[in-house]
């Protein structure tokens, strides 16, 4: 989580991560207003909730510790276990750093990371970093904390992420995603593939 990036490891990163599925999943948005228009009522209700959503430059040691607390929320993410460490962490032996990967060294024009937070007051409930491709934005990593899973924290953090971000071409994953990640990608419009499409986008260094 703590890897240090710069402007040669962002670019690599495109190069890898844009190819690691073969199928990857995209909306393509345009403007956000008729996006937000195209999403079913309940994805605009979540969007409504009082969840403060802004993207963040420095993580301090207030939100490493929620993130630390999102993490070990749930012992198991998409079928996989969450590192055991995350589940039984005192502090000690983890790198707490002022900053995140995608705030260290310089950044590419075209390659770039941001990340956004949902809050509940001043806790930390959600996160998503988003790692920039010339047009396309890829969700790079994202998780909620458990006990917000069912209180529309996903959809608030992602539709307002992508207001903010100027998201054109969001792509998540790829078809082989299990049912209950694809019915919340579906619900956000991530469901189109082309798989040429989106690699001529990328545009890789």
């Amino acid at each position: 989580m703590f890897m240090e990036t710069n402007m040669k490891s962002n670019c690599y990163y495109i190069k890898t991560f844009i190819y690691r599925y073969p199928n990857p999943l995209y909306a393509e948005i345009n403007d956000f207003d008729s996006y937000f228009k195209s999403l079913d009522k309940d994805c605009r209700r979540d969007y409504k909730r009082s969840y403060k959503v802004k993207k963040i430059d420095k993580i301090t040691s207030k939100l490493h510790k929620d993130i630390l607390s999102i993490y070990g929320s749930k012992p198991t993410r998409q079928g996989r276990e969450i590192n055991y460490q995350y589940l039984h962490h005192t502090g000690e032996k983890m790198d707490i750093r002022e900053g995140w990967p995608h705030t260290y060294g310089k950044q590419c024009p075209k390659h770039y990371f941001d990340f956004y937070g949902c809050f509940d007051k001043s806790t930390l409930v959600a996160f998503l970093e988003l790692l920039h491709s010339n047009k396309l934005t890829i969700v790079y990593s994202t998780m909620g904390h458990a006990d917000y899973l069912k209180k529309g924290v996903m959809r608030r953090l992602f539709i307002e992420a992508i207001r903010q971000s100027g998201a054109k071409y969001l792509v998540y994953g790829d078809e082989s995603y299990k049912p209950e990640i694809k019915y919340f990608l579906n619900d956000l419009k991530i469901n189109q593939v082309d798989p040429l499409f989106i690699y001529e986008l990328s545009d890789p260094c």
